[in-house]
């Protein structure tokens, strides 16, 4: 007679789950920004064995299209060729040797330019004081929030 015989019992001695890809707390961060990139960093999470960074560009209609731009081991990236003006998300999640992570929040950038130099300043003495005239540069740039004026007088700078 042939058939089937009883199951015989499973031995999970020795056996591990492995562990799941922890998501990523927090929003990441800019940690240095320069003319042509911008460093990105984030908290580390426990167990991950590597990060996936994505990034997507803000369009007029709102739409996002996330594309994969790094796999590091680091809790940070360096970003190149970023547009100037043009407004971008990124966002990570962890990865364990079986399991993606959940995404982090997304971190919201805009690419500023730096705005033309400016013009010489002119300065007129008006019996005991002296006026400072300049112009704002025309072009290039994000705008202007606000000025910082140094004297120089007998080798100790004074700020205004």
């Amino acid at each position: 007679m042939i058939g089937w015989g009883s199951f015989s019992p499973v031995n999970l001695s020795g056996a591990r789950v492995p562990p799941s890809a922890p998501s990523i707390s927090g929003t990441p961060k800019i940690k240095e920004s320069a003319i042509d990139s911008i460093t990105i960093t984030w908290l580390s999470a426990a167990n991950a064995l590597s990060y996936e960074l994505f990034q997507t560009k803000i369009n007029s209609e709102r739409t996002e299209n996330w594309a994969k731009i790094s796999e590091t081991t680091l809790a940070q990236y360096k970003v190149y060729g970023l547009e100037n003006t043009q407004s971008y998300k990124f966002k990570v999640r962890s990865k364990t040797q079986c399991e993606t992570g959940t995404f982090s929040d997304s971190l919201f950038v805009t690419r500023s330019t730096v705005s033309e130099q400016m013009k010489p300043l002119e300065a007129i003495i008006k019996e005991c004081n002296i006026e400072i005239n300049w112009s704002a540069p025309l072009n290039g740039g994000s705008p202007i929030l606000k000025y910082k004026v140094e004297l120089l007088a007998d080798g100790m700078k004074n700020f205004f």
